[in-house]
């Protein structure tokens, strides 16, 4: 350490646990305090930036924790004049100074298909349990869950294992088919094969444990957390990933969890995190009098955001395809609210994660539903600007937001599926607003060309008319995609038809049939006659293009 004598001696005034996590604090900013020739006490604000960033933490948590050990000892050092100011320049960061010092270039997280790889790649089922178990919530206090599972606490019959902790604590928890076979390997393993050159085998332990050492003249016990760690470092090297960590591979088992238990929802509740906290054996800790788990910590890394990285889905569209409507009441609530109020209420939550105090929450929270914004959003964009904020919200139409709203969802649920709102940064989600608006509007245009009557049929029902595109969403640039001669207004059975193929249109609007599609037996009229707009006819560039797509050409 830099000026150890200092660093000593501010380290003697805690236990043993956390002067180790301060070392290593001290350990990392020796670097810069030799360049710039003076302790960290004396680092000013720009200085500890630069620390923050090299400590190289992945999330909003992490880099706040390690600030807040450099501003204890700088506190310290003020409070025993070891140092001439009476600031502590930590004190001054802000949130959006924090996010910056976020380090995003390493791949923390894995998905399921990434653990099956690594499994497949390891040699021993001793290796491929500890990502395995840890993965599928088996952990505890320095890994006791893990070091004290033994054979007799697997019930292969229930998917089931019993974990006991170091202190005794007693949990047991449900786990997939492949976790048992993998378990099992590990328990009926005899030898282990090391990962060098040569690689060499050697005897294991004999006992019930799953995870055991091997043995040699230094074994004194059947395992040890000194063991996993061990090894866990040599794996990480051998499947090239060097930054993952064995919490790292236990948070990827939890994003995995959230996302099992959204079948029915668009976004992640705090019964959701509860529900994971519970079976990762997670502690409650005491806030505001209430004894609950963790959740901003749990948000840090459970989000729709690395749900996306790591699954390719995004929650917000997958897991339910209809608009969240918002009441009369709650619209009123939101036109009274003068523009100036909206902008900043909106830019605090984007930027900071805060509600404006000055605005009564009922309202703030419809105001920022009305405008599509959800909890994912919460300090989601720092960088985004006042200015900003306000241009984006003037372009927005309030009269037509209002109206796609208060529409039944049955109208707009054709809007959502396909909209995409894994943003990278504030003009990012204005322009997904946008599009959702834009695609109601199209809509609109749909019912005002075809006289709110299917183009295939006689069918007038809104509930049952949506915009068909002829070249799909996926595939359209976002000029086709809210061109009126790239969609069709049509019933829901005639656009699932189109959609996939069974039916097209010629150039001259003449209905095609799919030869290899038995109609009459599913009962499906095939006289069928486009009906063309009042205005722009569909395409035939697009019409060609779902021909050719389909076989009709």
């Amino acid at each position: 350490m830099y000026n150890p004598e200092l660093k000593e001696a501010f380290l003697s005034t805690y236990e043993e646990s956390t002067r180790k996590e301060y070392s290593y604090v001290f350990i990392r900013s020796k670097f810069l305090e030799i360049r710039y020739g003076k302790d960290l006490k004396d680092f000013d604000k720009h200085q500890i930036e630069e620390l923050l960033k090299r400590a190289k933490k992945p999330n909003l948590n992490g880099v706040r924790s390690f600030a807040s050990k450099i501003k204890r000892y700088i506190d310290w050092a003020m409070a025993h004049s070891y140092t001439q100011s009476n600031l502590n320049p930590v004190s001054l960061f802000t949130v959006q100074e924090y996010n910056r010092c976020i380090d995003s270039s390493r791949k923390l997280y894995i998905s399921e298909d990434d653990l099956i790889d690594i499994e497949e790649q390891l040699k021993n089922y001793q290796d491929k349990a500890i990502f395995r178990l840890l993965f599928e919530g088996v952990m505890g206090e320095n890994l006791s869950e893990l070091l004290n599972l033994k054979s007799s606490d697997v019930y292969p019959e229930e998917n089931k294992l019993r974990l006991y902790d170091s202190e005794g604590r007693e949990r047991f928890i449900t786990v997939s088919d492949r976790c048992i076979e993998i378990t099992k390997g590990a328990i009926n393993e005899t030898r282990y094969c090391t990962y060098t050159k040569t690689n060499r085998i050697y005897d294991l332990v004999i006992g019930e444990h799953v995870i055991r050492n091997t043995k040699n003249v230094r074994t004194k016990s059947i395992n040890s957390n000194m063991t996993i760690h061990s090894r866990f470092e040599t794996l990480k090297n051998f499947i090239g990933m060097p930054d993952l960590t064995m919490k790292n591979v236990w948070r990827s088992g939890m994003i995995k969890r959230v996302l099992d238990l959204l079948d029915s929802s668009n976004e992640i509740t705090n019964d959701h995190l509860a529900e994971v906290a519970y079976i990762y054996g997670l502690q409650k800790i005491m806030n505001n009098g209430h004894l609950n788990y963790n959740f901003s910590s749990l948000r840090e890394f459970i989000n729709s955001k690395n749900i996306y990285d790591l699954y390719g889905i995004d929650i917000e569209v997958t897991k339910n395809s209809r608009a969240r409507k918002l009441g009369r009441e709650d619209i009123r609530f939101v036109k009274e609210i003068p523009m100036s109020v909206r902008v900043n209420v909106i830019y605090e939550f984007l930027s900071k994660g805060t509600l404006n105090t000055h605005l009564e929450e009922k309202k703030a929270r419809a105001l920022l539903h009305f405008y599509g914004l959800n909890p994912n959003d919460k300090a989601r964009y720092p960088h985004v600007t006042l200015e900003e904020v306000k241009e984006k919200l003037q372009e927005l139409n309030e009269n037509e937001l209002e109206e796609f709203y208060l529409a039944n969802e049955e109208q707009i649920e054709k809007i959502y599926p396909n909209i995409i709102t894994s943003e990278h940064d504030g003009s990012d989600l204005f322009r997904v607003l946008k599009t959702r608006q834009g695609q109601y509007k199209l809509r609109k245009k749909l019912l005002e060309n075809y006289q709110s009557q299917c183009a295939m049929c006689q069918i007038s029902h809104k509930q049952l008319l949506v915009a068909s595109h002829i070249k799909p969403w996926a595939d359209s640039t976002p000029e086709e995609r809210m061109n009126p001669g790239n969609a069709i207004l049509l019933c829901k059975l005639h656009d699932a038809l189109f959609e996939n193929g069974l039916i097209s249109l010629s150039d001259d609007y003449r209905v095609l049939l799919y030869s290899n599609f038995d109609f009459v037996g599913q009962g499906i009229q095939t006289n069928l006659r486009f009906r063309k707009p009042l205005h722009d006819s569909p395409s035939p560039i697009f019409l060609k293009e779902h021909r050719q797509k389909h076989g009709y050409e």
